[in-house]
């Protein structure tokens, strides 16, 4: 009897042993775990990049499932293997057996941020580990700040002659028998200045940029005066006053056709007429007025004079 009693002691303490040392699979948890979200404000729709590694190797057809309990919409994953088979979970699928350590990453959009406060997004293989984890993410109330700033408006406008030293431009004695051309100093010229003898500035930070006009009359001496020419080159003989624009530097807009090239031209009388556009915000541009006076044979003797007007608009 005492033997027996021995034998049946020694079974159950043997049992009780091999129970202690029978291994069991525990779950592995995942590591490097991260989401990095685009927009961490409540409500608002947000990309997440997750990324994370298994401790254990996950095997041909077994799966990673990420779950957004708390999000709202429907999760749709982009990356391979990964499928989105409900509204808020993304799966993983291996082909081929994926070693322990392996970096996954998906991005996962279409979801809708829960309530500010911390949600959990979880992570469960179905290896035989069974790894799993857990990703927490702040949700806010507001993730921006907003920020203002204001740039003045500017402009730059300046009317010279060549010189730049007293806004006056001279053509001498007039003859029938040559062309006329102005000079900032002295008593004009047979041909043109070069760059002008007067110019203009120009400079905005307007959207629209700007636009310059030209007004003024012809050449008047008392009830006598010199016939404003029209938009044509000028002519030896004929009796004529105009202008003509060219872009000498920096940043210029479109002259008129009828002030450019060989073309002089001049307003209709008190009749401000547009020379220049410049359709966008633009840095200093220079413009170059060379001016032309001819006379014929009947024209009467006389001081002429007349002053010419340039206006500068922005369109803010």
């Amino acid at each position: 009897m005492k033997k027996t009693l021995t034998q049946l002691l020694s079974g159950i303490i043997t049992l009780a042993l091999m129970g202690m040392y029978t291994p069991f699979a525990f779950a592995g948890a995942a590591t490097e775990l991260s989401d990095d979200m685009d927009r961490q404000k409540a409500s608002t729709a947000a990309s997440h990049d997750i990324s994370f590694k298994l401790p254990s190797d996950l095997l041909n057809t077994e799966t990673v499932t990420v779950t957004f309990t708390d999000f709202a919409g429907t999760a749709a994953a982009t990356g391979a293997n990964w499928t989105n088979p409900t509204a808020n979970t993304v799966v993983y699928t291996a082909t081929g057996t994926i070693t322990a350590g392996a970096a996954f990453t998906v991005t996962v959009d279409g979801l809708i941020n829960p309530a500010a406060g911390n949600t959990i997004i979880s992570i469960l293989a179905s290896n035989a580990a069974a790894d799993s984890g857990e990703i927490t993410v702040p949700i806010i109330t507001d993730d921006q700040i907003q920020i203002t700033a204001k740039v003045d408006q500017s402009l730059s406008f300046d009317v010279i002659d060549a010189g730049d030293t007293d806004n006056a431009v001279q053509f001498g004695s007039l003859t029938s028998g040559a062309i006329r051309y102005s000079t900032d100093t002295g008593t004009g010229s047979a041909s043109e200045t070069a760059d002008g003898s007067s110019r203009f500035t120009a400079a905005t930070n307007a959207t629209g940029g700007y636009t310059i006009s030209v007004e003024g009359d012809t050449l008047t001496s008392g009830a006598n005066t010199i016939t404003a020419i029209d938009g044509a080159a000028p002519t030896l003989g004929q009796e004529e006053f105009g202008l003509t624009i060219d872009a000498v530097s920096g940043t210029t807009g479109t002259i008129t056709p009828t002030y450019t090239g060989v073309n002089y031209d001049l307003p209709a009388p008190a009749t401000a007429e547009m020379v220049v556009t410049q359709g966008t915000a633009a840095a200093t541009g220079t413009y170059g007025v060379n001016y032309v006076a001819n006379i014929d044979g009947s024209t009467e003797a006389g001081n002429y004079s007349t002053a010419i007007t340039y206006t500068m608009t922005a369109n803010f």
